[in-house]
């Protein structure tokens, strides 16, 4: 489980982030600010969580009230992405046997929900992880005694879907975005978010990374700076994860100032800056009535402190249908689409091109529990020679 860590907000208030909510505790001056941040964290996360009261062992359990249980289980224990994969794949399930008895849903069950997914369209690879998935809701359930231990044995019976033997899709491959394109497409982004694909083209981290890249994170080492992730893809694995940042990418961090414990790029920042902006560029004269106007203090959506995978994508794919835009209808219909992660690719295309495939691996990370125990230092000095030489 992932303890949400307290931090300082950029106002001085004392707060954590949770479930993709920010929840505020007081000044951070404030030593009560502490305590109440200790209490919730005792009440909202540590605290043991009951199943239903119709959901109890030993006692007859519905497939939709296992649904129910293990997701507020999954909500509090697995990342946000991993709670929206397993949510989906429970949809799929209570679809069709939301009110069977948990202790008779079999193997034809399972590849019932199987079938489901492939008249979905989903590729063979998501269709696979989703089983898993569903497998992994009743072993939690067989945990708690409320499903019998050899409905899991049944279910392991079904077999993966295989490539050449099924009508699911394949996963297309992800290739690298044309450099051109997205030089293209830069000056249809916010200042923020062209700097973050600058960032990512350069180094080749991952969005997740970058979105939570902040001051504090940054250390100078020579000619470089040095940015080190605890919280990443593989932390579980309990591995520290390093970026080494050359000019470049230097070059382009300079014109973003923010506090220590700030995030580098900030939706409110951007904000800011885009309102600015527009009253600068404003051709005439506000009237009294603008003048009268005052913005909400409390509007209902309000710009994060940071951005997320998600909004990173949303914002450049925005930027892209704006390039579009200017574009006669033939030629945009030939523009492929791209997404951010894509920019990784190019990182790693560009870097094994020229140093080659080990040198792109110790770059960008990629790497085994047992390599990086054994090559750990020869790879940081590796990284650090391509941070110098094109990053």
């Amino acid at each position: 489980m992932r303890i949400p860590k307290a931090r300082i907000h950029k106002r001085g208030q004392l707060c954590t982030e949770y479930r993709g909510q920010t929840v505020y505790f007081g000044k951070a001056d404030n030593p009560e600010s502490i305590e109440r941040y200790k209490i919730w964290l005792a009440d909202a996360v540590l605290k043991p969580r009951e199943l239903p009261a119709i959901v109890k062992p030993g006692q007859l359990c519905t497939v939709g009230h296992l649904i129910e249980a293990y997701l507020d289980h999954a909500k509090a224990y697995y990342s946000h992405g991993e709670y929206d994969n397993l949510r989906h794949a429970a949809k799929v399930v209570a679809k069709s046997f939301s009110t069977l008895l948990a202790e008779n849903f079999g193997p034809l069950a399972l590849a019932k929900v199987q079938a489901a997914m492939v008249d979905k369209g989903w590729c063979r690879t998501r269709i696979n992880a989703q089983i898993n998935r569903v497998r992994r809701m009743f072993k939690w359930g067989v945990s708690q005694e409320v499903v019998p231990p050899m409905v899991l044995m049944g279910l392991k019976a079904v077999p993966s879907l295989r490539k050449g033997h099924t009508t699911a899709p394949e996963r297309p491959p992800v290739e690298p975005v044309p450099d051109s394109l997205v030089d293209a497409v830069l000056p249809h982004l916010s200042r923020t978010v062209a700097a973050m694909v600058r960032i990512q083209r350069i180094v080749g981290m991952r969005s997740s990374e970058l979105c939570r890249m902040r001051r504090c994170d940054l250390k100078a080492d020579g000619d470089l700076l040095v940015f080190t992730l605890t919280k990443h893809k593989n932390d579980h694995r309990r591995k520290t994860l390093v970026y080494f940042l050359g000019p470049q990418a230097q070059a382009v961090l300079a014109d973003f100032e923010s506090k220590p414990e700030e995030y580098v790029f900030s939706p409110w920042r951007a904000t800011k800056e885009h309102h600015a902006a527009r009253a600068a560029g404003r051709k005439t004269k506000p009237s009294p009535a603008n003048l009268r106007q005052k913005r909400r203090t409390d509007p209902t959506k309000k710009p994060g402190v940071r951005y997320t995978p998600n909004s990173y994508r949303v914002a450049v794919q925005r930027g892209l249908r704006r390039y579009k835009d200017t574009l006669d209808k033939k030629a945009a219909a030939a523009v492929p689409g791209f997404h951010p992660h894509q920019l990784r690719h190019n990182r790693s295309t560009e870097i094994r091109a020229a140093f080659g495939l080990e040198a792109s691996r110790a770059a960008l990370g990629h790497a085994s529990i047992e390599a990086a125990a054994i090559y750990a230092e020869a790879d940081r000095a590796t990284a650090r020679r391509i941070a110098l030489e094109t990053g």
